[in-house]
């Protein structure tokens, strides 16, 4: 963590003057990592003379809040995307037994034989298993 006086370091040349007419005097500035480093976390102070010695810890803390916070968030995202996916393939999968079930009845034919031949005209097509499946339940197609 760094202890920033902005009228003296130079540091934000586009920045300081801004913030020093804001009142802002200085800024801790600390990593935030999890895995590498995932950002900062930047704590502005108007008073730098009356920063108390324990302000470094208590950034130190709040770096580690917020990190654990955006780990969270992020697993919570990938989990959320994961569960649609799999919501995805659940109903895709039962569109698809549900065609083979019509070819099987059709043509009287074995289920693996009528997954089979879907999935040829699916290639032959160049269309995806979904679909060619979504349209011999409707009846309009048998391949």
């Amino acid at each position: 963590m760094q202890l920033i006086q902005l009228r003296d370091s130079g540091t934000f040349p586009g920045y300081t003057p801004a913030a020093v007419e804001l009142g802002v005097e200085s800024v801790f500035c600390h990593p935030l990592r999890s895995d590498g480093t995932v950002g900062a976390l930047l704590v502005y102070n108007r008073d730098a003379a009356s920063l108390s010695a324990d302000a470094p810890r208590a950034v130190g803390y709040l770096a580690e809040v917020v990190t654990n916070y955006l780990a969270s968030a992020a697993e919570v995202v990938d989990s959320a995307e994961l569960a649609g996916q799999l919501q995805h393939a659940l109903h895709s999968r039962i569109v698809v037994e549900q065609a083979k079930g019509v070819l099987a009845e059709r043509l009287d034919l074995e289920p693996d034989e009528a997954f089979e031949l879907l999935r040829t005209h699916a290639r032959s097509s160049r269309r995806k298993l979904r679909e060619v499946a979504s349209e011999v339940i409707s009846g309009g197609l048998t391949p």
